[in-house]
């Protein structure tokens, strides 16, 4: 009997250490994430566009013919003083396949300035072991909230799920 309760709480212990190991795990990639989101807006005020263009994976600028002119046209768009964001959860996705792995991060984020807020949100792949150039931002979203018709979701561009920077300007 006293070796099944000291099981059961090896057990038990076990559990919560794998469940705060997640969740220190989610929070580094949120810090991640928020580190991108504030390079974007730090790069963004201060018209660096090399800045941006650091963040992508070389697949997707090498995708793109116009990619750097499109960092600038976001550079262009983005007005205003900047004030703050509100970060909506990050979602993470891990594949798998014969110990290669493929690991990306989806998040959106609400960024205030003094003229406008903006809806921005990023794919990013932190591994993948198939193809290293394929670590970065692969997609890129940005709209302003009052042209977005949905105001519960983050603007995540056409369905396909292009990659590159995309500017939502209508």
């Amino acid at each position: 009997m006293k070796k099944s309760i000291i099981g059961f709480a090896i057990f038990i212990f076990s559990i919560f250490i794998i469940l705060l190991t997640s969740c220190a795990m989610f929070d580094d990639y949120e810090k991640l994430c928020d580190e991108k989101i504030e390079t974007i807006i730090s790069a963004a005020t201060d018209n660096e566009p090399e800045a941006i263009k650091s963040l992508f994976s070389k697949n997707t600028m090498n995708s793109d013919a116009r990619f750097d002119e499109k960092v600038n046209e976001f550079i262009d768009f983005f007005e205003g003083t900047y004030q703050s964001y509100d970060r909506d959860g990050v979602y993470t996705k891990e594949d798998i396949d014969s110990n290669k792995v493929i690991k990306f991060h989806r998040i959106s984020y609400d960024v205030f300035t003094t003229k406008y807020v903006y809806r921005i949100a990023f794919k990013w792949y932190s591994k993948d072991d198939y193809d290293k150039n394929n670590l970065g931002i692969s997609s890129l979203y940005v709209t302003r909230l009052e042209l977005n018709s949905n105001l519960d979701e983050a603007y995540w561009g056409d369905v396909s799920n292009r990659i590159g920077l995309f500017i939502e300007k209508q």
